[in-house]
């Protein structure tokens, strides 16, 4: 059995692929990477990096983010209150669970928004004649 792995590129060169980029969500899992060609638009490099962080993110730092915070402020409201109860304590778990899933969703959402905003301007540097 041959067991390698094909990365495969998606690389934008038409304003066409720009666009393609916006209507197919399915590019994401068909393919491990997007490049911008710098013969498009010439900040294509730094858009590449930025385009993928923003494309194949999956909101766990923000999710890691709000778990910590939560967490602390928990404990901080527990010490505080001198309340160290089995019920307390799960609580405490729930609530860092439930804060979990909101910060993923909130990255998740964060990085949709930067990347459609980002996929749009290159939309307009290309159709402006600024990137060709």
């Amino acid at each position: 059995m041959n067991s390698e792995i094909h990365l495969l590129t998606f690389v934008i060169d038409t304003r066409e692929k720009l666009n393609q980029l916006l209507i197919d969500p399915a590019i994401k899992y068909r393919y491990n990477n997007v490049k911008v060609d710098t013969s498009f638009i010439p900040a294509g490099a730094r858009a590449s990096k930025t385009l993928n962080k923003y494309f194949y993110s999956c909101g766990c730092g923000t999710g890691g983010k709000f778990v910590i915070t939560s967490l602390l402020a928990a404990i901080s409201a527990l010490a505080v209150t001198h309340s160290w109860t089995v019920k307390n304590a799960g609580l405490l778990i729930l609530v860092c669970f439930l804060s979990g899933l909101l910060g993923k969703a909130v990255g998740l959402t964060y990085a949709k928004y930067k990347w459609k905003k980002m996929v749009k301007k290159l939309i307009q540097l290309s159709s402006s004649g600024n990137g060709m």
